[in-house]
């Protein structure tokens, strides 16, 4: 039972503020600020669908990458193709990218912040290679080079829609790269049906977030979550004999999001105190424990699985 209740506490935070509103959407001034502050000139005007832009200028460019929001589920990066991409910068002098950056905008869609109403769905190797150069040329050397990069923004109604996930298939099914495609989308279905069961805009809760560092309990920490889901499916794949590449984006997953909410159901039984005792019976570095307003807050929104250890989680909770 002790490892049980363990934590994922390096993507936890104890702090004691109050959760934000949903209060954000595509039409509130803070989020135009946002948009207008990291992106270059109009190339193309919004066409009901899609607006084009195009960054030249390298301080823009930096304040894009540094600033601009990841999709959930693009993990997994190929090193040797963003070193591919970083040694031409640095040998070229610059780069132009002929691929264009894809990004969503989620017209339909309250949030707690601008960022997640923008975000990445295609373009990551040729984003994170521009942050590592950045990071390792002095501000100074800059005006040495000469970058072009163009982006696409696709306006959607929320992250949760079909055309949302029809778009992120588009783009990532066909990448050379990525192995056990499959993998992702069954991974993607999970957490969104786990958002439609434990969100409460209502409570203003959020149960797998989408934060770059820190998640505060109950919630969890999604890319973290994201990972090792992935990860655990891919190891169903390989020991269930049934389900193939061909036939996994039919697999229903009601059975699965039903034992995330019976195991829920069955540790909203416990106190407080049971669930420190099973955390400091495993106590691991850094552990912060469950206090009480934590604790309070996860009976307010009927959602205790974020206490939990993410491995012992997934072991309990997904089975193909």
């Amino acid at each position: 039972m002790a490892n049980q209740i363990d934590s994922d506490d390096e993507y936890h935070t104890s702090i004691e503020d109050d959760e934000p509103k949903f209060i954000i959407n595509t039409k509130s001034t803070k989020f135009r600020k946002y948009k207008q502050s990291i992106l270059g000139s109009l190339e193309s005007p919004f066409d009901g669908f899609c607006e084009s832009f195009k960054l030249e200028d390298l301080g823009e460019i930096k304040r894009f990458v540094s600033h601009i929001k990841e999709y959930i589920l693009n993990d997994n990066l190929n090193e040797e193709h963003i070193n591919y991409f970083i040694d031409t910068i640095i040998k070229e002098k610059g780069i132009y990218f002929l691929d264009r950056v894809s990004l969503v905008q989620y017209d339909n869609h309250l949030s707690q912040d601008s960022e997640s109403l923008l975000e990445i769905i295609n373009g990551h190797h040729r984003i994170e290679a521009l942050k590592r150069f950045y990071t390792t040329t002095l501000p100074a050397d800059l005006v040495h080079y000469k970058i072009t990069l163009r982006l696409d923004i696709y306006h959607l109604d929320n992250p949760n829609s079909d055309d949302t996930s029809k778009l992120f298939k588009a783009f990532n099914a066909v990448r050379p790269q990525q192995t056990l495609w499959p993998a992702k989308d069954l991974a993607r279905r999970i957490i969104i049906a786990l958002g439609n069961s434990f969100d409460s805009k209502s409570r203003h809760f959020v149960f797998i977030k989408n934060n770059e560092a820190w998640t505060k309990k109950p919630s969890i920490h999604g890319k973290y979550f994201a990972t090792k889901l992935e990860d655990r499916i891919k190891e169903q794949f390989k020991t269930v004999k049934y389900i193939t590449e061909a036939n996994s984006s039919d697999l229903d997953i009601t059975p699965i999001i039903n034992k995330f909410k019976t195991y829920n159901d069955e540790l909203k039984t416990n106190p407080l105190e049971w669930f420190n005792d099973i955390r400091q019976r495993g106590k691991i570095d850094n552990d912060n424990g469950i206090n009480h307003k934590i604790f309070e807050r996860a009976k307010k929104v009927n959602c205790y699985l974020g206490f939990v250890r993410l491995d012992y989680l997934l072991n309990q909770c997904v089975s193909l």
